[in-house]
C-alpha cells in the first residue's frame, strides 16, 4: 500500500510546487510593471514594514531573490530594529539637542562689541 500512495503523493507535491512556482513568477513580473508606474521612490509606514518584516523573515534568505520594495540590507535593518525593540537602540550623542551648539557666553560678549561697530 504504501509503495503505491508514497509515488502518489510526491508526484501530487511536485505538482503543487510547479504550480506555485508558476504563480510566483507571474507575481513577479506583475509587481515589475506596478512597480515601473510608480515613483522612484515608495516610503513605508512602520506598520508596512512590520507586516514584510512578519512575511519576509519566514522566506530566510530566499527573500534576495523576491524583494524589490526595498534593498535586501534594509530589509535586514528593519528586522534588527524591530527584535531589538525601543530600548535597545542606540542613544544619539549629546543631550538629544539636535542642530548648532550654542555659542558660550564669553564668545558672545566679545562678538557683540565688535558687531556693533561694524
Amino acid at each position: 500500500m504504501a509503495a503505491i500512495v508514497h509515488p502518489l503523493l510526491t508526484l501530487l507535491a511536485s505538482l503543487t510546487r510547479q504550480e506555485l512556482a508558476q504563480q510566483v513568477t507571474y507575481l513577479k513580473a506583475e509587481n515589475a510593471i506596478l512597480r515601473s508606474k510608480l515613483p522612484d521612490r515608495i516610503t513605508l509606514n512602520n506598520q508596512e514594514r512590520r507586516r514584510l518584516v512578519r512575511h519576509g523573515k519566514k522566506l530566510g534568505p530566499r527573500i534576495k531573490e523576491l524583494i524589490s520594495i526595498v534593498s535586501y540590507s534594509t530589509f535586514r535593518r528593519w528586522i534588527r530594529n524591530m527584535e531589538d525593540g525601543p530600548a535597545k537602540r542606540p542613544k544619539s550623542k549629546g543631550e538629544g539637542k539636535s542642530g548648532r551648539p550654542r555659542t558660550d557666553e564669553s564668545i558672545a560678549d566679545t562678538i557683540a562689541p565688535i558687531k556693533r561697530q561694524r
